[in-house]
């Protein structure tokens, strides 16, 4: 569990910097008029957005491994757990 928290912790700060670089390179590449860093800013904006989703990812699965389900608890009623319906 610690393993996943802290691999999707690593990923979205990975993200955030790829962002934040990307972002900042697509500005200098308008700013001095070079296209190869406006393209390089793009790719990688793009690659901070995927980086971000397996982030997401890792911390879904760290949830679903921790959530065991319950055996005689009813799906029918989830808000009071009655096992009524209506």
């Amino acid at each position: 569990m610690i393993k996943l928290l802290a691999q999707g912790l690593l990923l979205r700060l990975a993200a955030y910097i790829a962002l934040g670089l990307g972002l900042w390179l697509i500005f200098r590449g308008f700013w001095v008029d070079n296209f190869l860093l406006a393209v390089l800013g793009g790719v990688l904006v793009l690659g901070g957005m995927w980086l971000m989703v397996l982030g997401r990812r890792a911390a879904v699965r760290m949830s679903q491994a921790k959530v065991p389900s319950a055996e005689g608890e009813s799906p029918s009623d989830t808000v009071n757990r009655s096992g009524q319906g209506s």
